[in-house]
Order: C-alpha cells, then sequence, then structure tokens
C-alpha cells in the first residue's frame, strides 16, 4: 500500500478497508475499498487530495458531485453511497464499484463502432441523462470517459452515466460564477463555449454533448479537432460538422442516420431534441428503417462528382461561416451604439429624478419610517415563528444522537419498534436525499444481544443491489455506540395495507383467492 492509501486508511479505518488504488483525476483519488459496516460491500471510495483542501472552488464540486449523483435513483446512473468527512476533515465520497471499461478506452481499442451497438449505448445513456434531467440536474461534461460500460447479472451489457462532478442543480445555480467555463473543450456544447451564464444553461447542453459522443461512436473521431481549447470553442460556436463521408470515407451510414446527429449538434438549441429520450429513439427508429442499407460488405465508394460536391459543400460553410462573423461584427456595433444611447438616456432621467427627489423629500420620509415600522413587525414575528419552529425540531432531534444529527436532519417520526424508533431524515451530506433512518433506544444499547441482533436486522440485504430489494446506505454506529441504519426512504404503502384496505371495502367475493380478483397481486 503506498503513502497515500496508507493515509487514507488511517483517516477511515473505522468505516473502510482500502484494497488496491483505481487511479487519480483533478479532484481526487479513487480507491477500491471494503464498506466494513454494510458486510465488507465492495466500493469505489473517491477522496479529494489533500492539497486542494484549501481551495473552495474544488471542495464545492465535489461536495456537488455527491450532492447531484446522490439524489438520482437509475439503473443507468451510478449509486452514491455514502458522503462525508474523515477524522482528519478529508471529503470522500463511497459510491458503486463497477467492472468493465469506459467508452473512451472501448474506442481506442476499436474505433468506430456498429450502429446497432451505438444505438444500445446511446438508448441507456439518454435513459439515466433523462432520469437526472426529470430532477433539474444537468451533467455539463459528458463524454466517453463519463460513460461506463460494464455488464448485469445475466452478463448483459449496462451502461452507467458517471462523474457529476460539475453538474449543475438548476435550484443552485450560483454554484458556478457567471462567465467561467467548466467541461472538456472536444465535447463542449456551443452555448457552453460561448460563455452562457449558468443559470440558463439547460438540458439541450447535455444533448449536444451526447451528439458530440454519438458522432465519434459512429466515425472512431469527435467532429472537430483543434490544438488549443480556444481553437474548440471557436469551433463549436462558428463552424458547422462536418458530413460522415468527409472524415470517414465509404462509412456505410446511410443519411438519415447522419442527420438524426446532426440535428442534435445544432448551433441554436431550440433545434435540437426537446429530451434525450427523443434523441434515441429518433435515432433507433432511423437505424431500423435504414437496417438493409447497414450491410458491412457495401462501402459507398466517392467517385469525381461527390468529391467536386464535397469541395463545393467546403466552400459553401467557408462562405457561411464569413459571413456568420462579419453578421456579428455588425451586431456588436449596432449593440455598442445602443447601449450608448441607452447610458444618455439614463444619465438625463436619473438627473430629472434627482430634480423630483428633492421636492419629494419630507413625504419621501415618512413613507419610509411607515415601511421600516412594517419590516420591524415582520421581522419579530418571523423571528417567533423560527423560535417555535427551532424548539419543536429540538424536541424531535432529542432523540437521535447530536453526531447523527451532523448528517441526518429528522424530518418526522415514522414509527416504533422493539428495539428502536424509525425516522423519515434527510441526509445533509448527500444533497438532502430523503432516508429512513432507524435508531436503536439507548436504553438497549448496554445489552450486545440486542445490539447484535438490531445490527443483523439488514445483513441480508448488505450485499444485495436489486431493483426489487431495498437498498441499505449505511449500518453503523455513532459516537457514543448507538447503532443506525440508513437505508432507501420508500412512498406507497405494504402489502398487508393494501390487503386490509381492500378487505375493509368488502371488494373480496366469497373464498375467491385474491389473485383470480385484484390481477395485480400476480406480480
Amino acid at each position: 500500500m503506498d503513502g497515500t492509501a496508507a493515509q487514507v486508511a488511517s483517516g477511515l479505518a473505522r468505516r473502510f478497508r482500502i484494497v488496491r488504488r483505481l487511479g487519480a483525476g483533478g479532484m481526487g483519488t479513487v480507491f477500491l475499498a471494503e464498506q466494513i459496516g454494510v458486510g465488507n460491500r465492495p466500493v469505489a471510495l473517491k477522496v479529494l487530495n489533500r492539497k486542494l483542501l484549501d481551495d473552495p472552488e474544488f471542495l464545492l464540486r465535489f461536495q456537488n458531485e455527491a450532492g447531484s449523483t446522490g439524489r438520482i435513483r437509475h439503473a443507468n446512473v451510478v449509486t452514491i453511497y455514502e458522503s462525508s468527512q474523515a477524522e482528519d476533515g478529508t471529503p470522500y465520497i463511497a459510491m458503486e464499484f463497477l467492472e468493465g471499461e469506459t467508452l473512451h478506452d472501448c474506442l481506442k481499442r476499436r474505433g468506430a463502432l456498429p450502429v446497432a451497438e451505438c444505438a444500445e449505448i446511446l438508448r441507456q445513456t439518454a435513459n439515466g441523462l433523462n432520469a437526472a434531467h426529470k430532477l433539474g440536474i444537468i451533467h455539463r461534461d459528458l463524454k466517453p470517459d463519463n460513460i461506463f460500460l460494464t455488464q448485469g447479472d445475466e452478463g448483459e451489457r449496462v451502461v452507467k452515466v458517471v462523474d457529476f462532478g460539475i453538474a449543475k442543480l438548476r435550484e443552485s445555480s450560483t454554484h458556478t460564477l457567471t462567465g467561467m467555463v467548466l467541461g472538456t473543450p472536444a465535447y463542449m456544447s456551443s452555448e457552453q463555449a460561448s460563455g452562457m451564464r449558468s443559470d440558463r444553461l439547460d438540458l439541450r447542453s447535455d444533448l449536444y454533448s451526447l451528439g458530440v459522443v454519438v458522432y465519434e461512436m459512429l466515425t472512431g473521431r469527435v467532429p472537430f479537432h483543434s490544438d488549443t481549447p480556444l481553437g474548440y470553442l471557436r469551433k463549436h460556436m462558428m463552424e458547422d460538422p462536418p458530413p460522415f463521408r468527409a472524415v470517414a470515407p465509404g462509412l456505410p451510414v446511410p443519411p438519415q442516420l447522419e442527420a438524426v446527429v446532426i440535428k442534435a449538434l445544432a448551433k441554436d438549441r431550440d433545434q435540437r431534441y426537446a429530451s434525450a429520450l427523443e434523441f434515441a429513439r429518433e435515432f433507433s427508429s432511423a437505424a431500423a428503417a435504414a437496417s438493409d442499407e447497414l450491410s458491412p460488405t457495401r462501402l459507398i465508394v466517392p467517385d469525381e462528382t461527390q468529391a467536386e460536391q464535397e469541395r463545393q459543400a467546403r466552400e459553401k460553410a467557408e462562405a457561411e461561416r464569413r459571413s456568420r462573423e462579419r453578421a456579428e461584427a455588425e451586431r456588436l456595433a449596432r449593440e455598442k451604439a445602443e447601449q450608448e444611447r441607452w447610458a444618455r438616456e439614463r444619465a438625463e432621467a436619473e438627473r430629472r429624478a434627482r430634480e423630483k427627489t428633492e421636492a419629494d423629500r419630507p413625504a419621501r420620509e415618512k413613507a419610509e419610517q411607515e415601511r421600516l415600522a412594517r419590516e420591524k413587525a415582520e421581522t419579530e414575528r418571523r423571528a417567533r415563528e423560527k423560535a417555535e419552529q427551532e424548539r419543536q425540531a429540538r424536541e424531535t432531534e432529542a432523540q437521535v444522537p447530536a453526531s447523527l444529527a451532523r448528517r441526518f436532519r429528522i424530518v418526522q417520526r415514522l414509527g416504533e419498534g422493539g428495539m428502536g424508533t424509525v425516522f423519515l431524515a434527510e441526509q445533509i451530506d448527500m444533497g438532502d436525499r430523503r432516508v429512513e433512518l432507524k435508531v436503536m433506544r439507548r436504553n438497549r444499547v448496554g445489552d450486545p444481544d440486542l445490539v447484535s441482533r438490531f445490527q443483523n436486522e439488514a445483513s441480508p440485504s448488505l450485499r444485495l443491489r436489486h431493483p426489487n430489494l431495498m437498498t441499505i446506505y449505511e449500518s453503523a454506529q455513532t459516537d457514543d455506540g448507538t447503532p443506525y441504519i440508513a437505508m432507501e426512504y420508500l412512498e406507497g404503502e405494504s402489502l398487508r395495507d393494501c390487503l386490509n384496505r381492500r378487505l375493509a371495502g368488502g371488494r373480496v367475493r366469497g373464498n375467491s383467492p385474491a389473485s383470480r380478483q385484484w390481477p395485480e397481486c400476480r406480480a
């Protein structure tokens, strides 16, 4: 074990056992580790580089990855189990451990992929992105490195979207400074490249990046190449993506399929698809319709006419680019003249307003005094309400050890059991993800047999990952030795409650089996 791994292991020894280092990135190092409190479950443990602890921007991006991904529950998005700080204050994230390779490594090894394989990777990636978009989360750095190819229980290919490190929660857009360009230049959307304000970016930015990824899967290269990041930004803003035949002559991809990809790369985001699912459906439909044209033995060999057409297309593209640059220069000149005119008018309006303000001073002072009195009364009312809310919160949280209160915000008590109390809580370091928090009663903590029974209650589900089983996020003890279990919060009702409700409604007739009267019971 190297020095970095040994240092991490010592700081997290109570919760994780470091196995080996998997890799390192711009923000931190990733280890394969075993989560001790959850049956030695294998996890990918990402730990922030210690030299970045004093950099607020990197800390914010690192914490934002857990806050973004932790809210998404989907088979095509990597699962975040835990996010907190080690004993020395180093932030870490424990996430699902994936075996396989990134799409980047796959493309580097194989080159362009068959159309059918591209369609399947696009479909699963779009499903994962759609789950994030429905929560208002935009990835903003989608690229082959952040698309992971692994296998399911039956050996089928499973695609996972990973690394939401610079994702933007639309309700928290202040996490990114205005004008700051974040992302990978080769896969940036045209609006990201133009420096569009963070609060104006939406899911269509991810669709452009996804279009670049699909372009690369089909042709074996990205649409634009440059030696500098600024060169990439200019091309994303000003140039149209080259036709497939210009970058890969003889590529057996029909025009209707190429048109689907080019639409996702439209400079005007209003001209792109409305969602990632629509993009994937259009691609699959075009691929199915053109299946007879996708034979690998049928190659399109460009003749002299095609070469001339391509030359004319390049000349047309260059003329359009110059026209756009000229139009942009004229627009900037008009905007400057308009701004100067508005500045003169504003200065004149301010002069007149000052003269009027001086005349209206007595009435304005009286109105200001009345406003301050109203604001003071409102402030006092809110302070009373806040004090009452804090009192109620203290009464509820008094039942929970203080060390848990730093990581979980109690919403309400769900019920009592023989050994503990169950709460609905918000996991603070996981983007306020809602969890079911079961805490052992303090008067039972001194009985070793009861503690063992409490901890073993979650053991059958510790190492299992399946959509039809409740996910156990954590099973550990607080600093004062109180056992607790944090698990997936489910909304709905138990089968027993469902049957009792139906029986109370008189829907059972005679001795007929429930599965015959209620088809859903057969599920």
